[in-house]
Order: structure tokens, then C-alpha cells, then sequence
């Protein structure tokens, strides 16, 4: 108290949208069972596995005195077993008592394997949790950098080498995407030119830091990229993975030209006067035959080749395993020295026997390379026309015993190649598992794009500074904003699902490029959010006095622009974990998530779906899970828009210095006179 006058101390905004969010009691009790879901996804990694058996627990403890790593997919500090099936316990209702091990509680129930709901469900939450966080963490770094590009360089116009660069890219990725290659060349050479005349234009005008990190990026680019071809190029299991899946792509190609002669020919039987040329025909059976004849050589190729590598492995592993048997010596574990000594010789016995069906297999290589010249010789008059029929049955007995085997065993070399262990158990090629994987590539991609963006920036901006005769290239054409806000409304027309469905049929069925799928496709509305809030602020006095001491536009962006700016993101950031785990969700649901080994709330829900009628409680438990989460996100994004929204703030009668101000919110107070 001063002079009879209540005096009230200066608070931050922060403070006061603190205050105003502990207020909202819906969002509080939110904020506790999202810290709760947190927890409990944290700890569903740590506590609940399969539990080691005695045997198990002996192996795990042998190996840490001979420093072996071992994969027995077993949890030593599991509580709960998630995949243990017990059918005495199938369909057990909540808080039952298992038949099997008395004094054990279900206490969500049992589905009709037996298995223990609650440590599904729990399983579960640390997956759908996290592809939620991971995809709006995604989503919300695109949609602030892009926002933010747009709301503060609205005004700017777009040069043509940057538009000409960005319309041929895209135009090219999408004919390289239906498979016209021939159209998609000249423009991604076009799209190559364009960028190469803005980075000469960057250095001219001595924007070096640009160029660098676009160099640092393209060289580790290529690094990973020479690294993967040497890994599939220059071990016997990647040559057999990369032989495999030649053989596979050929025999496709060969398949779908049998498919284009065979409607061509069905045409010629039926009349039609569109048929095409005896000629025609002719060529088109004789370029399928020349293919056949590569294809059955390529086969004979492969056989050498699985065989070649099996010797290599052979021979590569056995002065391995006589180093660990000299390693085990040193431990004095005179049974292992056995065990491995044996292996030993049986692993030379085998080395003799593929060393001599090695000049077997050169024989017949040789033979089908003899066939091969010939049917190449072939010329179109002496080729053997088939009618449509016979087509047809040619092309499903190739898909039958060529393209599905060797897209299977695609399949399977490049499970071996990622999953090769060492003899003491250590993944032998790592970091090729690592950086083959879909999101790596993404992140690379992803770095590409960035940096070769800032160097048009700096090109632009070094094209509008200098005179030489490279900026009269630069003519202004579309601004930013209208660039960037086009680009989002052509993102807004693309369907998730079906773009979910493309990736997975290239790529294998995994929960995580789910996640990263849906990351890269939900990052629209943040972009306007962002837009709009930057619109309002960049013409504001805080941000003309940094202008007017030389601070970057960039620095502006992010350290002054977006930290205002970071109110709706949070909200939107908060919704958006909602939709991410909706999203994963109805994907597991559908059965086009999920791995056939991930255990999801989605995968829960279409599991307990069969049983409506004999286990309801499959289905309503999961089903409550995803609807807490999803009203707990909501909510919580409810409450930090009124937190953080000076509008919605109630009026707070304060008296600061004897003067009786009125303030109408946190963040902005009126002096009433």
C-alpha cells in the first residue's frame, strides 16, 4: 500500500496466459491425462515385452562375458507380455481371473487369443503417441518456415530463373512419377539449369553461406548415396539383393509389353480397322523375344551369382569364426571351442562343395549365353507370330514363375542384407539399414530443398544489388506470397489415404512412414495460421527498429517474428496430435498401417471388431483410449487458444503508480483517463 493506493507489480505474458489457462479447468484436467498418456508411452517401451525365460536369462548373462550381442526379442524388466497367447484365458472379460495361472488379474480382459488387453493397450500407446508427436512436429516445422516465408516476403516478386526452376522440377517429378521418362528429362535438365544460373548468381554477388550449406548438403547427399551402391555393390549379400531386383524389373518390362501386342493383337482378330501394321506386329514379337532371350539369361546370370556369394560368405566367415574361436579360448570356455570347431569344419567341408559346382554353373551360364546370341540374331521375318491367347498365357506364365518369385526373393536379399548379423550377434551393415531407410531419405531430400531455396533467395537478392549481365535473367514474374499460397492450395487437394497407399506399396508396411507421410501433409493449415499472424506483426515498430540496425531477415523471422507468432501454431500444434493419432488410427484399422508385429490402438480396434457380439469390451477399451487422447489434445488446444488469445481475455481491474488503468487483456493495457 502507498499513499492508500493498491499497487500491483508488472507481470510477463507469459504469467498472465499461465494464469488464464489454470483458469480453464477443462484444460487443466487435460494437460493431467495427456502427462499421464506421455507416461505411460514412455514406460510401455521399458516394461512391457516378452520376459526372458531361465534358458534365456542364461544366454543374456553368458553373453555379457563374451561380449556377444544377442537378439532374443525378449524384455528382462517386462512386467507385461503383450504377445504371450494363452487360449485357456480367450475372452475373458475386465478384472478377471485368468484359468491358466491362478491369482493372475486381467484387468482389462483377454481377446480371443489369450492375450492380455491391457498390455496390447499399453504397447500400443507408446506407437500411436509418438507417430502423433513426431507427425506434427514434422508438419509444424514446414508450416512456420513457409508461413513465415510468406507472410514476411509477400511482397517480393519471384525471379523467372526461381519460378522456371520450380515449375520444371515439379512438371518433371510428376511425368518421372508416370513412368514417361522421356518427357520428364529435358525439364529436370531445365530445372538443373535454372538452379545452376542462381548459384553462379549467389557467389557473384558473394552470398557464400548459402552455397556452402547447399554444398555440405549435397555432398553428405551423395555420400549415402555412394555408400548404399557400395554396400549393394561390393558385398555378396547386397549383389544378390541388386541382381534380384534387375531381374524382376526386366521381366515387369518384358510382362507389360506382352500385355501392350497382346490388345494390339486382339484388335487385329476382332477386325478392327485401328489394328496396327503386319510390319508392326512383327517388330513388337521380335523386340518380346529379344527380351526373353536377356531374361532367361539374366536367370541363368543370377544363379552364378547366389551361388558366387554364398562361397564369398562362406569364405569370409571362416577366418571370423577362427578368431572367436580363439576368443573363447581366451575365456576358458572349452564347450564353446567345441561347438565352434565343429561348425568350423563343416563350414570348409561346404566351401569344397561349392568350389566344385562352381564350373557347373560357368557351363550353363555359357550355354544360355550361346542361346541368348542366337535369339538375338533373330530377325522379323523369321519370328514366330502368336495369336492374343497365347499371349496372354505366355505373360501369366511369366508373372507366375518369373515376377512374383523374384520380387520375393527382392524381398528377402534385402531383409538379409539389412538384417546380417555378425558372429557375435552385431549387425554387420548397420548403418546401411540406417541410411537406406524411408526417412532418411526424406530428411535428405527434404535438407535439398531447403538449401537450394536459400540460394535462390540470395540469387535474387544479389540479382537486384548488381549490374552484370546474368541479372537480366532475373525478371520479376509471380510474388511470394501468391507462390506459396497456391503451392498450399495444390498440397490441400491431394488425398492423404491414397498417397499413404502408394508409399507403403513401394516401401515396406511400417507405422513410422505413416507418421512421416502424414507430417508431410499436414502442414497447411499451420502455413496459414503463421501467414496470417506475420501479416499483422512485420509492420510493426518492433520489428522496423530491427530492420533499421541491419538484423537478417531471416533473424527476424525467427527470433522476433515467429515467437510471436508461436501462439496459434501451439494450438494448431495440439489439434494436430489429435488428427495424427485419428489419422494412424483408421489406417490400422483398415489394415494398411500398422506391421504385422506393431501393436497399435487402430490394430487393437479392427482386431476386436470380429468379436462384437462374444467380446465387446475388445472394442469399446481401445476405442475409449483413442477417444481420451483425442478430447484431451482438443481440449488442451482449446485452452491455450483462450490462454493466449488477448481477445478472450476478461477484463482485470489493476492499479499501477496511482493511476487506475483498465486492462482488457495480458498483453495489452489502457491507461484510463
Amino acid at each position: 500500500m502507498s499513499n492508500g493506493t493498491q499497487v500491483r507489480k508488472p507481470t510477463s505474458p507469459l504469467r498472465d496466459a499461465l494464469r488464464l489457462f489454470m483458469r480453464n479447468k477443462p484444460a487443466v484436467f487435460a494437460l493431467v491425462m495427456i502427462v499421464l498418456l506421455a507416461v505411460a508411452a514412455a514406460s510401455g517401451q521399458m516394461f512391457v515385452g516378452k520376459a526372458p525365460t531361465e534358458d534365456q536369462l542364461k544366454l543374456i548373462e553368458k553373453a555379457e562375458v563374451t561380449g556377444d550381442t544377442l537378439d532374443l526379442d525378449v524384455n528382462p524388466s517386462a512386467v507385461a507380455d503383450h504377445t504371450r497367447t494363452e487360449l485357456k484365458d480367450t475372452f475373458l472379460p475386465p478384472f478377471s481371473e485368468s484359468r491358466a495361472t491362478p491369482g493372475k488379474i486381467y484387468y482389462l480382459g483377454t481377446d480371443d487369443l489369450g492375450r492380455d488387453v491391457l498390455a496390447r493397450l499399453w504397447n500400443g500407446s507408446s506407437i500411436s503417441l509418438t507417430i502423433g508427436f513426431l507427425a506434427v512436429g514434422i508438419s509444424v516445422l514446414l508450416g512456420i518456415t513457409l508461413g513465415g516465408i510468406a507472410g514476411f516476403f509477400g511482397r517480393s516478386r519471384v525471379r523467372l530463373p526461381l519460378l522456371a526452376m520450380l515449375l520444371a522440377a515439379a512438371a518433371g517429378g510428376i511425368l518421372w512419377a508416370a513412368e514417361l521418362e522421356a518427357a520428364a528429362y529435358p525439364l529436370l535438365i531445365v530445372a538443373g539449369g535454372c538452379f545452376v544460373v542462381q548459384l553462379v548468381m549467389a557467389l557473384m554477388g558473394k552470398r557464400f553461406k548459402s552455397a556452402i550449406a547447399f554444398g555440405v548438403v549435397m555432398l553428405l547427399f551423395v555420400g549415402v548415396q555412394f555408400y548404399n551402391r557400395g554396400v549393394e555393390s561390393g558385398t555378396p549379400e547386397g549383389r544378390t539383393f541388386q541382381h534380384a531386383s534387375l531381374v524382376a524389373d526386366q521381366s515387369y518390362e518384358l510382362v507389360r509389353a506382352i500385355r501392350d501386342l497382346g490388345s494390339a493383337v486382339k484388335l487385329i482378330e476382332d477386325g478392327d480397322p485401328a489394328a496396327i501394321s503386319d510390319e508392326a506386329r512383327r517388330a513388337a514379337q521380335l523386340d518380346i523375344e529379344h527380351r526373353q532371350a536377356a531374361i532367361d539369361l539374366l536367370l541363368a546370370e543370377n544363379a552364378l551369382v547366389v551361388h558366387e556369394a554364398q562361397l564369398e560368405i562362406v569364405e569370409r566367415g571362416i577366418p571370423e569364426r577362427e578368431q572367436r574361436i580363439e576368443h573363447l579360448k581366451s575365456l576358458s570356455l572349452p564347450e564353446d571351442v567345441k561347438v565352434e570347431e565343429d561348425v568350423l569344419e563343416g563350414d570348409k567341408k561346404r566351401l569344397e562343395g561349392l568350389k566344385a559346382k562352381t564350373a557347373e554353373l560357368q557351363k550353363a551360364l555359357e550355354a544360355a549365353r550361346a542361346k541368348h546370341d542366337e535369339a538375338v540374331k533373330l530377325t522379323a521375318a523369321e519370328v514366330k507370330l502368336q495369336g492374343s491367347n497365347d499371349l496372354m498365357e505366355r505373360r501369366a506364365d511369366l508373372r507366375n514363375k518369373v515376377v512374383s518369385k523374384f520380387r520375393a526373393e527382392r524381398d528377402n536379399r534385402f531383409e538379409t542384407l539389412v538384417k546380417g548379423k555378425l558372429l557375435n550377434g552385431e549387425t554387420r551393415y548397420g548403418a546401411y539399414r540406417l541410411l537406406r531407410h524411408f526417412l532418411t531419405a526424406v530428411l535428405l531430400y527434404l535438407l535439398l530443398v531447403v538449401t537450394s531455396l536459400l540460394v535462390a533467395a540470395d540469387s535474387q537478392a544479389a540479382a537486384g544489388e548488381s549490374k552484370n549481365p546474368l541479372s537480366k535473367l532475373f525478371i520479376p514474374t509471380i510474388n511470394v506470397d501468391d507462390l506459396v499460397m497456391r503451392f498450399t492450395e495444390i498440397m490441400l487437394t491431394i488425398p492423404v489415404l491414397f498417397l499413404i497407399l502408394m508409399v507403403l506399396a513401394l516401401f515396406e508396411r511400417d507405422v513410422y512412414i505413416v507418421m512421416a507421410v502424414i507430417g508431410l501433409t499436414s502442414w497447411m493449415g499451420t502455413t496459414r495460421f503463421v501467414r496470417a499472424e506475420i501479416l499483422s506483426l512485420r509492420e510493426q515498430d518492433f520489428i522496423q527498429a530491427a530492420r533499421a540496425l541491419g538484423v537478417s531477415d531471416f533473424r527476424i523471422i525467427w527470433r522476433h517474428l515467429v515467437p510471436n507468432a508461436i501462439s496459434p501454431v501451439l494450438v494448431s500444434a495440439t489439434i494436430g496430435v489429435a488428427g495424427a493419432v485419428l489419422a494412424e488410427s483408421t489406417l490400422s484399422f483398415l489394415g494398411i498401417g500398422a506391421g504385422p508385429d506393431q501393436d497399435t490402438w487402430g490394430k487393437i480396434l479392427s482386431d476386436g471388431r470380429l468379436f462384437l457380439q462374444d467380446a465387446t469390451w475388445l472394442t469399446w477399451i481401445p476405442g475409449i483410449a483413442i477417444l481420451i487422447t483425442v478430447l484431451s489434445f482438443n481440449l488442451l488446444g482449446e485452452g491455450l487458444r483462450e490462454a493466449f488469445n488477448p481477445k478472450a481475455a476478461r477484463p482485470v481491474n489493476c492499479f499501477i503508480g496511482g493511476q487506475a488503468p483498465r486492462c482488457l487483456s495480458p498483453f495489452r493495457c489502457r491507461v484510463a483517463r
